[in-house]
């Protein structure tokens, strides 16, 4: 499997388990912590072949963010929480930086 699948395979993990986290659906961690500790290690195993296969560490941390900015939008979307300035502005300066160090 490419390294490419395997960063968005490891996105939609971690931000599901973000999501799962911030919409309620357990009182507390230790209640999710049963149903979510498959969902990390798929995450991690996932994550570990990103950057074990991609050309380089920077390229794979790159590729990574970025699609990672795109779910994190999408979570905040489904999960109805508004948008600010502010926060709009952090992921701007975050793409900014991963760009820089991609193709500066």
């Amino acid at each position: 499997m490419s390294w490419l699948l395997y960063s968005v395979l490891a996105n939609l993990a971690f931000v599901g388990l973000e999501f799962v986290y911030r919409s309620g659906t357990f009182s507390t961690y230790w209640n999710a912590l049963p149903f979510m500790l498959p969902v990390m290690l798929v995450a991690n195993f996932l994550l570990f072949h990103v950057y074990r296969t991609s050309p380089s560490f920077l390229v794979g941390w790159a590729v990574l963010s970025f699609g990672n900015i795109i779910c994190r939008f999408m979570t905040n979307w489904l999960l109805g929480e508004p948008l600010t300035g502010q926060m709009f502005f952090g992921i701007v300066l975050m793409a900014a930086g991963m760009f820089t160090i991609k193709f500066g």
